[in-house]
């Protein structure tokens, strides 16, 4: 595993530290993965595939406090991969997706896009 820079403020509700965001490449015999931690769009995405061949990644696509659908497209195309589930939208307000039109996006851009629902889980 392998740790990179996630863009995020970082602290509780009564404005103390809460520490440093982060994302985190893992390379196991199962699989690789990108998770990027809640985030904007970096420069340092393109590091991680220097380190590993990912199967795919794991990026927030809500906006509002993080990237949105068209940075997480660039974000893959950082990444190099093809396949991506998606986190951090519709738990406020101004974070609703809809969720066909973001589908319908990444498939344009020739993204495999995953969006689960609570409890859920898939195989990729």
């Amino acid at each position: 595993m392998k740790s990179f820079a996630a863009v995020h403020s970082s602290s509780f509700p009564d404005g103390s530290y809460a520490g440093i965001p982060c994302g985190f490449a893992f390379d196991t015999p199962d699989g690789n993965f990108y998770y990027s931690g809640d985030t904007g769009l970096t420069l340092d995405m393109k590091l991680v595939p220097e380190w590993v061949e990912l199967d795919f990644a794991v990026l927030p696509i809500g906006d509002g406090l993080t990237m949105g659908v068209e940075d997480a497209i660039k974000a893959c195309e950082m990444l190099k991969v093809n396949k991506m589930i998606g986190v951090h939208y519709d738990t406020f307000g101004f974070i609703k997706i809809d969720h066909q039109k973001t589908l319908e996006v990444f498939k344009s851009a020739g993204i495999d896009a995953h969006l689960m629902g609570i409890g859920t889980t898939i195989d990729i």
